[in-house]
């Protein structure tokens, strides 16, 4: 049995309460007003919020760059499914894994991943479709919105990202993790189909992700499912500028082995690539060691589109949509609590062209972390 106090994550401006009560999973509040609150998954006919509660912890960083946290929740009926959540939180952002385990021997049919509710009231919407393999993200397409309630997507594919502003200019986002295939694995699957919806007001919009729908004559296979997202938020609406004095490591002159690079793109690496990721690891290292108290910067760098299946491990596979912003952002922290040993931080910032800039995820990559995450 549990603690029954909620547990929390934040920082200045920003708190996270996990399992305030049995109808919400997560309550994320800015400057002390509730911004998103996640709801229970279903599974088959099941309600998370019929289940029981076994684990949720925080964990402590001693750099404060970051904080993690897990949490399970078993549904005792049926073939008694579990739902297990972890994740990370920085200063700008935060990363979700979401695992379900169909139990003893039901496979799911029907799973509808937690229902996001985000409280407005908001000014306007962008919905980014998934672009194609070898493009970043696109241009905002923003959307007013209006005190009346209105559909604004509704899909049998997912979206790749969304963003809402406020009158004062705060921007919040949701989007995908780097497992786009996971979440349109209903189109590869014989009788199985995908929802996704974003619907709602100014005063209140609600996204609903249900990625597996298996039509009732079918037999499934008894498998486990995960789905990784995030969401992000900034003050300001856009990347930060570099400091007059920071180094920079223009990403496009490092020699970057042939395997990491994005086959739809030309000079593109992508980030989720072994080999991408060992080559800007030694970049960065070195660069540490060698200066005193600076500001690093890698430039020129974003997230793009790959379908390049040995990425992900799956030479067998002949392409699995995936994207690397999720890599990104382990690079970016991972790449802060190597500087913080040598008095140094790290950026990662787009192209000045990049229209990539606009999006808080990215944007918070451009910024030095706060280094001061509590959790408790």
């Amino acid at each position: 049995m549990i603690e029954s106090r909620t547990r929390k994550i934040y920082s200045g401006d920003w708190q996270a309460e996990f399992m305030p009560k049995p109808e919400t999973i997560l309550c994320f509040s800015f400057e002390g007003k509730e911004v998103m609150r996640l709801q229970p998954a279903l599974i088959n006919t099941f309600d998370e919020q019929q289940g029981v509660v076994r684990k949720v912890r925080t964990h402590i960083r001693q750099d404060g760059f970051s904080s993690k946290f897990d949490a399970e929740t078993v549904i005792p009926f049926g073939s008694e499914p579990s739902i297990k959540r972890s994740g990370e939180f920085a200063d700008g952002f935060a990363k979700v894994i979401m695992d379900v385990q169909p139990g003893t021997h039901d496979p799911v049919r029907y799973l509808k991943t937690d229902t996001i509710v985000l409280s407005g009231p908001w000014k306007k919407i962008a919905v980014c479709r998934i672009p194609n393999a070898g493009a970043a993200l696109p241009v905002p397409e923003w959307l007013e919105l209006s005190e009346e309630g209105f559909e604004i997507f509704d899909a049998s594919y997912p979206f790749l990202n969304c963003i809402l502003e406020n009158a004062d200019g705060f921007r919040f986002e949701v989007g995908l993790g780097d497992d786009l295939w996971r979440w349109n694995s209903a189109a590869a699957l014989e009788l199985c189909s995908g929802n996704f919806k974003i619907s709602g007001s100014a005063q209140e919009i609600t996204i609903e992700r249900t990625p597996v729908i298996f039509d009732q004559d079918t037999r499934p296979d008894k498998r486990s499912w995960r789905f990784k997202w995030y969401f992000a938020w900034s003050k300001t609406p856009a990347a930060g500028l570099l400091p007059a004095d920071a180094v920079t490591i223009n990403t496009t002159e490092q020699n970057v082995p042939a395997a990491a690079n994005n086959s739809s793109a030309k000079g593109v690496t992508c980030q989720m690539s072994a080999a991408a990721r060992r080559a800007f690891r030694k970049v960065l290292r070195s660069g540490f060691a060698a200066a005193e108290s600076k500001v690093f910067a890698l430039t020129n760098i974003e997230p793009h589109i790959c379908n390049t299946a040995s990425h992900l491990d799956r030479p067998g596979s002949v392409s699995l949509a995936h994207w690397d912003l999720w890599d990104l952002m382990e690079l970016f922290l991972w790449g802060n609590r190597k500087a913080v040993q040598h008095s140094d931080s790290l950026l990662i910032n787009p192209p000045l062209n990049s229209n990539s800039g606009e999006y808080p995820a990215v944007a918070a990559l451009s910024r030095p972390p706060s280094g001061e995450i509590s959790a408790e």
